[in-house]
């Protein structure tokens, strides 16, 4: 792991490509495993029928960044299939920023719904056990919102290898190529060697 104890705080300025990739793929480990204990919690408040009893920006807040970190999911894992099998790209970059930004944002916006706005709006039934379920939401969403913002260094760090193609890539195109002039002239062997291409 390269990433930093402390959220933002990541130097990737001599993390290598392979460093990126295990954060990256960490970072999809944990986003599932957050949105999925994010749903599960939220559904648990709405089957005791409490979820009117929670100061609505801070639901709204909260649905935002579950459909967040299923963007970020999808965004993360189409981004490390194209930088592990094809080429890192310039729109790869943006992308990772854009979630370290956004993370930036919905982190800062928790903290000033939970101590503030819900502390003049909203009543936090602290001592009633069903509220353990809504610190948990709001613990858990910020804590993983926080996490994306060491995607931003890591994005910076990664615009350095933009054009980096995939090593043996050239090896596999001309073996394709190989492939298709073998099928090509000898028509027999294409049962046999389509069922690898």
């Amino acid at each position: 792991m390269v990433r930093s104890i402390y959220c933002g705080d990541t130097n990737y300025s001599n993390q290598s490509l392979d460093d990126m990739i295990k954060d990256l793929e960490r970072w999809l480990s944990d986003i599932k495993k957050t949105t999925l204990d994010l749903q599960k919690r939220w559904k648990k408040i709405e089957d005791l029928g409490l979820e009117k009893r929670i100061y609505s920006d801070f639901v709204i807040l909260l649905h935002k960044s579950i459909h967040s970190l299923k963007t970020f999911e999808v965004e993360i894992a189409e981004i490390l299939l194209d930088i592990k099998h094809e080429e890192i790209k310039k729109n790869h970059v943006k992308r990772l920023r854009k979630i370290g930004d956004i993370g930036s944002e919905l982190n800062h916006k928790f903290g000033v719904i939970w101590h503030q706005e819900y502390e003049e709006h909203g009543d936090k039934c602290y001592g009633e056990s069903w509220f353990y379920d809504v610190e948990f939401l709001y613990e858990e969403s910020r804590g993983q919102m926080a996490e994306m913002l060491d995607m931003i260094p890591l994005s910076e760090r990664l615009e350095d290898f933009i054009g980096r193609k995939k090593q043996g890539s050239k090896k596999l195109k001309f073996f394709k190529s190989v492939v298709e002039w073998i099928i090509k002239v000898f028509p027999i062997f294409k049962p046999l060697l389509t069922k690898f291409f």
